[in-house]
């Protein structure tokens, strides 16, 4: 299988690359502004970088030529999710991995809420914004909401909400996160048109524990 990494510089973006390398035999696609100077540890038999943004068409078409599934680690730029998803369609791709955001739905627990909305109020309707939109579209998605993010390789637990679940906890790692992209890449079927939570167990507060 061969799968596009969009934002592949993004935190989130580099250990999903990292995990697909070091757990499957797919062939990756590295998509991102200014990525050949950016990326490095470049493996030349299975991944190959191009560069380009997410408005920019004729790149985001060369990136998808023989692709099978897309990972998208930004979904905040609305326009950019329509031109991304426009694109998709014209090249036949229906299967995409989206990172979202906790709270775009007023779906944490009341005191959480309303200390997340504080922080990423202008944030939240755009990437709620292309949560619909994708949902909306033809393309088989799974939509990935995170907890606040942090790293820490030794923490790799997590458990899901589904959409319209109050969402648990406050925290998860970026490493937790991006097995979850893997388990929901390699069992695709099964996660496709999902729209998920996804937090570190037992770590319910009123804000992450890093942010206290």
């Amino acid at each position: 299988m061969k799968i596009l990494i969009l934002g592949a510089v993004g935190q989130v973006s580099q250990r999903v690359r990292q995990v697909l390398k070091d757990k499957t035999e797919n062939d990756l696609v590295l998509y991102a502004r200014d990525a050949t100077q950016r990326i490095h540890d470049l493996n030349e038999n299975k991944e190959q970088v191009i560069d380009g943004d997410f408005h920019d068409a004729d790149s985001l078409k060369k990136a998808m030529e023989y692709v099978d599934l897309i990972f998208l680690d930004y979904t905040v730029d609305v326009e950019a999710t329509k031109k991304i998803l426009n694109t998709m369609d014209e090249m036949a791709i229906h299967k995409l991995v989206a990172i979202s955001s906790l709270g775009i739905y007023d779906e944490l627990p009341e005191s959480f809420n309303k200390w997340n909305r504080s922080i990423l109020s202008e944030v939240l309707p755009k990437e709620g914004k292309s949560a619909d939109i994708i949902e909306e579209s033809n393309i088989d998605a799974v939509i990935i909401r995170p907890a606040w993010m942090y790293n820490d390789p030794s923490i790799r637990e997590y458990e899901i909400t589904q959409k319209g679940e109050t969402f648990k906890g406050t925290q998860v790692t970026r490493e937790a996160v991006a097995d979850l992209v893997l388990e929901a890449i390699q069992s695709f079927e099964e996660y496709k048109n999902t729209n998920i939570g996804v937090s570190e167990p037992n770590t319910d507060r009123d804000k992450p524990l890093f942010m206290q």
